[in-house]
């Protein structure tokens, strides 16, 4: 099991992981799988504060200081449910406590206007697309093609890249054994 808070990505997302090698290879994968835990853990206030600001919205820092501890584990969203969402009601249950309202997404952030309320569904932010992508630790240059559903389902089934590098280089590391 790895969690990939341990690998600067500001969300709560245990990933169990199979690997299997011959000889040393295991032992060597494991040592080199160090993570790269950022101290004290990204929080997603902090990673969204500069985009939620991005608008003008007067509240952007406010809630940054509210939204303290990392996400939740991005899903992709339900084919069931239809579009884009947080996850299931537990899912948005946490999302809530983050100020965030997980029905749906946005397609900008809030406005200059936008009166935030976390007591209130409707007064909860609600993220973008490129916000998950932020939380999912996605480089800002890289580009997911789709419109908003499926672009949203790419990143939310997607391993955060920082977990994939760093699984990809220990098994790189066991296979050169």
């Amino acid at each position: 099991m790895v969690n990939a808070s341990d690998f600067g990505v500001p969300q709560h997302r245990e990933l169990g992981i199979l690997v299997a090698f011959r000889d040393r290879g295991l032992t060597e994968f494991e040592a080199a799988l160090d993570p790269v835990t950022v101290t004290p853990h990204l929080t997603v206030g902090a990673v969204l504060r500069t985009s939620m600001a991005s608008r003008g919205w007067s509240q952007a820092e406010e809630w940054a200081t509210y939204a303290d501890r990392p996400a939740p584990t991005i899903v992709g969203g339900s084919w069931d449910r239809g579009g884009a969402d947080l996850g299931p009601a537990g899912s948005q249950q946490g999302w809530a406590r983050l100020g965030v309202e997980g029905k749906s997404l946005r397609d900008a952030p809030p406005a200059s206007d936008f009166l935030w309320n976390p007591d209130l569904p409707e007064g909860r932010v609600q993220l973008t697309v490129d916000q998950i992508a932020e939380l999912q630790a996605f480089p800002g240059h890289w580009q997911v093609c789709g419109r908003k559903t499926a672009r949203y389902r790419q990143i939310g089934n997607a391993t955060p890249p920082p977990v994939a590098r760093a699984l990809g280089a220990a098994v790189r590391v066991g296979l050169s054994v």
